[in-house]
């Protein structure tokens, strides 16, 4: 039944709220969903490359409270957050995440995942999965139209549902582009501002950032650049950095065999940490009561 009933809600146009309202309430539609434990949900687009999606064990990734967390599929299906989330099969940040944050703001977590492993934030000729908004069909408009589906369908079945934050982690591939000479930092700059952008404009919420962290094996000058650019970024409007420890990783011994990717205490450690950070500037920009905005347009 609830899929039905979603499925009547996503064959609508994106402004057509008339047509969404007419798909009528899911909530007593899927018994075997947790009921919601708080009356409000802040709604997030967890996006980037392959240490977003998560690589670790999802066994060491912790629990969420029932009702507490929910993931939306591209589809508009609802289940409970847990580990693995999207499209993985492995452990990531996001059960830290939900936890760290509704435990500080007392609002519930959605979040739908549209993680690329590997993939680029500039474009360059025949790439097929960059985020660079200047470059035709990339990810962040295939990410934009599968959020906005997402949002929709969390709003017809979740209390007090309003968008967030896209939560970003990506840097590993314009890195070692700089270093072979590719891509200049001024270029990856360029095109991560104007994604912090494109995401002000389209759904005026920030971009969260995770600052990249390093290969276990070289720390990169291009990754050094990549990690300065994020680090600057800060400085916008529509940028809040979030996490800065993932280059101390190797150190701490929270890295995979393959050097590239973050194990599972690095995951809940940048989780935790960075869900903190995000709810901290929620409730400085809106405040816990702050009356929900309109759904983007």
């Amino acid at each position: 039944m609830l899929a039905l009933v979603l499925l009547a809600a996503l064959a609508a146009s994106p402004g057509d709220a008339s047509a969404l309202a007419s798909a009528g309430p899911v909530e007593d539609a899927r018994p075997d969903l947790p009921e919601p434990i708080y009356e409000h949900y802040d709604f997030f687009v967890v996006a980037g490359q392959s240490n977003a999606r998560g690589q670790g064990t999802a066994a060491l990734a912790p629990g969420v409270p029932a009702g507490a967390a929910y993931e939306v599929s591209p589809q508009g299906e609802i289940t409970a957050l847990a580990d693995p989330v999207g499209r993985a099969e492995t452990g990531s940040a996001w059960p830290a995440f939900a936890n760290a944050y509704s435990d500080s703001t007392g609002r519930g977590v959605v979040l739908i995942s549209q993680t690329f492993n590997g993939s680029r934030q500039v474009w360059l000729p025949g790439d097929r999965n960059a985020w660079d908004v200047s470059s035709e069909g990339n990810l962040y408009a295939q990410t934009d139209a599968r959020a906005r589906r997402a949002l929709r369908a969390a709003e017809d079945a979740l209390p007090g549902v309003r968008p967030a934050g896209w939560l970003w982690i990506q840097g590993g591939t314009d890195g070692r582009r700089i270093d072979d000479g590719r891509i200049t930092a001024g270029q990856y700059e360029a095109a991560l501002h104007a994604l912090a952008r494109s995401v002000d404009r389209d759904w005026g919420v920030p971009l969260y950032l995770w600052v990249t962290g390093t290969d276990a094996r070289d720390d990169s000058a291009g990754l050094q650049a990549v990690r300065r650019v994020q680090n600057n970024a800060d400085a916008l409007d529509e940028v809040v950095v979030v996490y800065r420890e993932a280059h101390t990783f190797p150190a701490r011994g929270w890295m995979l065999p393959d050097a590239v990717h973050w194990s599972q205490e690095g995951l809940n450690d940048a989780g935790a940490r960075g869900g903190e950070v995000v709810a901290a500037d929620r409730l400085a920009r809106l405040g816990p009561q702050n009356p929900d905005p309109t759904t983007p347009g």
